[in-house]
């Protein structure tokens, strides 16, 4: 497949995961939630389902809950400099959320989401603790005085 043409699928797709980031938000404002709160879920799904789920081939939406284990346990602290505890619980919650939403709406399957928050119960605290953890082998005795200078 030729570069460009993988582009216009990503590009397609995104667009395609904007209808369902619609609907999220319209029924979080049925909901009740508040502004920020909203805002909170949206930005987090829209990580998850246009970054993440499209970063190394294009998984479509529905297919995205097979997908938490990686995203949560490795993934999101790799690429998100924002990865942290409360972080890796809000993207729990909204998770969670947003596929109950896709299955109410018949966008995704119910067996998928059983499975789903299975996953997210077995997996929780190791995600945390990696989370946690995932600088610890970071050695602050090292000098990296001059590295800049040699990547430029």
């Amino acid at each position: 497949m030729e570069y460009d043409d993988y582009d216009k699928l990503i590009d397609e797709k995104i667009k395609e995961n904007g209808i369902y980031l619609d609907i999220f938000e319209k029924e979080l404002k049925k909901a009740g939630l508040a502004k920020n709160t909203i805002n909170r879920h949206i930005s987090n799904i829209a990580f998850y389902i246009n970054d993440y789920l499209l970063y190394y081939s294009i998984v479509d939406m529905k297919n995205g809950m097979s997908h938490i284990d990686e995203f949560l346990s490795y993934w999101f602290v790799e690429k998100a400099a924002w990865a942290m505890k409360n972080s890796i619980i809000s993207n729990i919650g909204s998770l969670k959320k947003f596929y109950k939403i896709m299955v109410e709406k018949g966008f995704a399957d119910k067996k998928d989401y059983e499975d789903m928050l299975m996953i997210i119960k077995r997996e929780k605290d190791s995600w945390i603790y990696e989370c946690e953890h995932y600088y610890d082998d970071y050695d602050e005795e090292t000098n990296y005085e001059g590295v800049w200078d040699i990547l430029k």
